[in-house]
């Protein structure tokens, strides 16, 4: 999977909320947030609704469009956050040997 160097282009009505939305809506399906519970969420948002009015006739988010974003944007999110947390972790590795090899 190159989803760091080629990423999908993604244009649907979840692709299109502003990054802050995208990210809770992200954070809120690692947590195990119920769909029907996230498209409330998502519906009820002003910004959200702006945009679904200028872009998508007002047709509200729905299950298939999560569904969708699960297993597009949402997997690309997870993959990237798992890439950051093991490079996080093999640095956090790294700097007690390089600190031990300072003070010899």
């Amino acid at each position: 999977m190159n989803l760091l160097l080629n990423p999908h282009i993604r244009v649907g009505k979840i692709a299109r909320l502003p990054d802050h939305i995208r990210n809770e809506l992200n954070h809120r399906l690692c947590a195990n947030e119920i769909g029907l519970r996230l498209l409330d969420w998502l519906n009820g948002l002003p910004e959200v609704q702006a945009i679904l009015a200028r872009d998508f006739g007002g047709r509200p988010i729905n299950a298939v469009n999560l569904t969708k974003w699960k297993a597009g944007g949402y997997r690309e999110w997870m993959f990237r956050r798992e890439i950051i947390l093991t490079a996080l972790e093999a640095q956090a590795g790294i700097r007690p040997e390089s600190n031990r090899s300072n003070q010899n």
